[in-house]
């Protein structure tokens, strides 16, 4: 039996609460999805029970954010409109990659992506206006990601549970009533599938400018989802203990009361992204900027010289340290249940993406066997 006592901009949950910390498989391309079953084996062979596969296709958009037309990154890297043929591909590679999920046992978080085309341009899918029933070049987005992954949830018979999106606000504060129309359809046809939104930690809409009714109208469906994401890259302060991360709930709670949107006490909590980047060398220099900024870290190619680790790494074990208590403690506040690594790059603690394995800390990966 559970308890709640309410306060403002916050609830608190009284009773143990345990969440485990799980790895995730980035499927930015096609090179992605050919290697998912080898990147689900090395997840798995890392303790993880719970795994987050975050597949992604690409996006054009005009000066007001609006979609315009979906892309494809092939295995050469060639980028071309979504066809029939290009989409055929990204289904097939992606239900070879849920099945080996489902023969391995393991429970499976699919968090769709889309992401700008141009990657110069610096766009952020947050901040992308599109009506997920609206067909953009022959596909609307529930076409292109959601039927196909709902399907292949339900006709595999895998564990695994839906984000509509990930990290992608704006869509929803624009078409709240197009996200309740798909919950409502989806939780008709496939009632045990749980449903969730998973939303950025600030600018939970993105550059949106969401009405007081289109406001109303998310706090409806964020009520009426199995669960909330977040990606959880709130800034951080000494001394970083668990309740750094219990006030990074309060925090994204209030951001969402400032859209006068309320969840219910026993709504399920997720972190679908956490980590620390290690922030920008060239821009960041101390241990206080590097905590203020954990969405910041090092891309591309790895080379020592740009190893934030080499000069932080006491840090980051602080960081793991305060988020595995947190993890396991018995800390009664909040029902926060699962939380999702972001494994590439900088963030990579575990080192799991390909060509990121110098980013493993060993230690760490041990602390975070743990909590499985």
């Amino acid at each position: 039996m559970k308890l709640y006592l309410f306060t403002v901009s916050c609830f608190l949950l009284v009773g143990k609460s345990l969440a485990s910390i799980n790895s995730s498989v980035l499927l930015f391309h096609e090179w992605d999805l050919n290697r998912c079953v080898r990147q689900l084996r090395k997840a798995k062979e890392l303790g993880n029970k719970k795994i987050q596969i975050i597949p992604t296709l690409h996006y054009s958009h005009n000066d007001r954010d609006q979609l315009q037309q979906f892309y494809y990154k092939d295995n050469k890297g060639k980028v071309e409109v979504l066809n029939g043929k290009s989409f055929k591909s990204f289904v097939e590679k992606l239900t070879n990659c849920l099945g080996f999920a489902k023969n391995s046992g393991l429970q499976v978080l699919i968090t769709p992506h889309l992401d700008t085309v141009d990657s110069s341009s610096g766009h952020w899918r947050n901040n992308l206006v599109f009506d997920p029933l609206q067909k953009f070049g022959g596909y609307s987005y529930k076409e292109v990601m959601l039927d196909p992954i709902v399907n292949m949830i339900n006709d595999l018979g895998l564990s695994g549970k839906l984000s509509l999106q990930g990290e992608m606000g704006a869509t929803v504060f624009a078409f709240p009533e197009s996200y309740q129309s798909i919950v409502t359809d989806y939780k008709s046809q496939f009632p045990s599938i749980p449903m969730g939104i998973c939303l950025n930690y600030n600018q939970l809409s993105g550059r949106f400018k969401a009405s007081s009714t289109q406001n109303s109208l998310v706090e409806a469906l964020l009520n009426e989802v199995d669960f909330i994401g977040f990606s959880n890259y709130f800034s951080v302060s000494r001394p970083i203990s668990q309740s750094t991360f219990r006030d990074h709930v309060r925090r994204f709670l209030v951001g969402l009361e400032s859209y006068s949107i309320t969840l219910d006490p026993d709504q399920e909590i997720i972190f679908s992204e956490v980590g620390l980047g290690g922030g920008e060398l060239n821009i960041l220099s101390s241990e206080n900027s590097v905590l203020a900024s954990p969405h910041l870290g090092t891309t591309g190619r790895y080379h020592s010289s740009r190893d934030p680790w080499k000069r932080y790494g006491s840090l980051r074990k602080d960081y793991y340290r305060a988020l595995i208590d947190f993890s396991k403690s018995d800390y009664s506040k909040y029902n926060v249940s699962e939380i999702y690594l972001w494994n590439a790059d900088s963030w990579d603690v575990q080192g799991l993406y390909p060509g990121h394995s110098r980013y493993k800390d060993d230690e760490i990966t041990e602390w975070i066997l743990g909590t499985q």
